[in-house]
């Protein structure tokens, strides 16, 4: 399995929502960006299915139970 698939699921599985972006960079893959981050298994496996080398992005607030980031 790719790691940052595998490094996805992970994150998911812990309750932190989780959306792929443009590989080396910090811009969303998808429309929406962060507010396309999920949870859901199977859209995580489909996201990094067609985008293997995509860095993964993680929804911050509500989304992942109230996680704060720093971005130094």
């Amino acid at each position: 399995m790719n790691e940052l698939k595998e490094a996805a699921l992970h994150y998911a599985e812990m309750g932190i929502a989780v959306f792929p972006l443009i590989e080396k960079e910090k811009k969303p893959l998808t429309a929406n960006g962060f507010k396309d981050a999920t949870t859901d298994p199977a859209k995580i496996e489909e996201w990094w299915s067609v985008h293997p080398n995509a860095n993964i992005g993680i929804a911050t607030g509500d989304m992942s139970g109230g996680l704060v980031a720093i971005d130094m």
